[in-house]
């Protein structure tokens, strides 16, 4: 069952989306900020981390960074999910590793398309 890590500091937005990720087959982990984040990736390698941009502590660009510079989760799977959809944060979520940029609102059930369709991507 691949492995998904949720950041999302809005609590709404977190519950919702772990509960259709999960109830669709994933094994999902939901923390509210990058520093959460870090500390989840430390004990387990996820197969995609889904982040927002705006949060507490490490932002989600600081976040993707992190994660692409590290040796152990340099290949994880990254969708950026974001209310910020600018052109030059959106370039920049791309240019640091993020796989895809979803804005928000997003659909559920989009989000697990997408989900599904990079963790088939990272496996070949």
């Amino acid at each position: 069952m691949p492995s998904v890590l949720l950041v999302e500091d809005n609590e709404l937005i977190l519950k919702s989306l772990e509960h259709v990720l999960a109830k669709d087959g994933f094994d999902v982990v939901a923390v509210k900020d990058g520093e959460e984040a870090m500390r989840a990736v430390a004990m387990f390698n996820y197969d995609v981390v889904i982040t927002d941009i705006n949060m507490p502590n490490i932002n989600g660009l600081d976040l993707i960074q992190r994660l692409k510079a590290s040796e152990a989760t340099s290949n994880v799977g990254i969708i950026v999910v974001s209310s910020l959809v600018n052109e030059s944060s959106v370039l920049e979520a791309l240019r640091l590793g993020a796989d895809l940029f979803l804005p928000k609102p997003i659909k559920p059930y989009d989000l697990v398309l997408r989900v599904k369709k990079l963790v088939a991507e990272k496996m070949d």
